[in-house]
């Protein structure tokens, strides 16, 4: 086997290695901010008055479907891409984007758990 054919397996080697682990930094993200939207919704239904909670279904769903859509449209990807990955710009651009769909999904699950306390 020469070098560069065990540096090419290397690489994607390390490359599985990177898809799956942000496979599961995902998931883990997707549940916390599933846990944490469930959570802020219950205790809006015990400590905010019900008619309060109602009005407040359709904005947080709304925000936060325009949260999600926007951090999909967001994503720069490729256009920014370097070969490490590393640079300030992409750090910012996962960082935005990460930030904007647990804020959505996060936002979503709030207003689904009001939504659902009162019926």
């Amino acid at each position: 086997m020469t070098l560069a054919a065990c540096s090419g397996a290397a690489t994607k080697q390390n490359s599985a290695t990177i898809v799956c682990r942000a496979f599961w930094l995902s998931l883990l993200l997707v549940a916390i901010s599933a846990v944490l939207g469930f959570t802020v919704g219950e205790l809006a239904i015990v400590f905010v008055v019900p008619e309060i909670a109602a009005h407040l279904v359709t904005p947080l769903q709304l925000v936060g479907a325009f949260l999600l859509l926007w951090g999909t449209l967001f994503v720069r990807g490729w256009d920014i891409q370097t070969h490490g990955g590393v640079t300030l710009t992409e750090r910012v651009n996962q960082w935005l984007y990460r930030g904007m769909y647990f804020v959505g999904t996060t936002l979503v699950v709030i207003s689904l758990t009001i939504s659902w306390g009162q019926q």
